[in-house]
């Protein structure tokens, strides 16, 4: 993940834009985000988001994550841990959108596992601010497989 972006976006003028403007900067800072730029170790590159949409106006984001061997547990399965943090990450990175700020601390992550996620394949982790205030954000999210399958949800707090 490239979180530099974020960084470069609070620099930018905070005055009103358009619905239509608003979506097109929220776009490119989030597709900017998910940019890689050597594949990386650290386990948020390893993961390899790709941006699949967002809405500036509904404050949604949701990134897809291609399934790979290394996140599979022994039943060949999605790894529980790998799920929470697809969610996690993703509710993440809207909060740093949202907020306008390069760095944000998950407060509290609660996830719940409804089905599993199999390979081949892809998964798209999509989220949504329930609400923010000065301090505090709270956002949900949804996890589902390449057929469309809810897999698990979450609930977060950032700060």
């Amino acid at each position: 993940m490239n979180y530099a972006v974020f960084s470069q976006a609070e620099t930018e003028p905070a005055e009103a834009l358009s619905p239509g403007e608003a979506q097109a900067r929220m776009e490119r800072i989030l597709r900017g985000a998910c940019a890689q730029a050597d594949g990386g170790t650290r386990i948020n590159e390893m993961l390899a988001p790709e941006f699949a949409a967002c809405s500036a106006a509904e404050q949604t984001a949701a990134l897809r994550f291609a399934l790979q061997d290394w996140m599979m547990n022994p039943k060949g399965t999605l790894h529980g841990g790998i799920m929470s943090m697809m969610l996690d990450m993703t509710m993440g990175v809207l909060t740093r959108w949202s907020r306008r700020t390069a760095g944000v601390s998950t407060v509290t992550l609660a996830v719940s596992f409804l089905r599993p996620a199999v390979a081949p394949g892809s998964v798209t982790a999509t989220a949504h601010v329930e609400r923010s205030g000065r301090t505090v954000s709270f956002l949900t999210a949804k996890l589902h497989d390449g057929e469309g399958r809810l897999c698990a949800t979450a609930t977060a707090t950032f700060m």
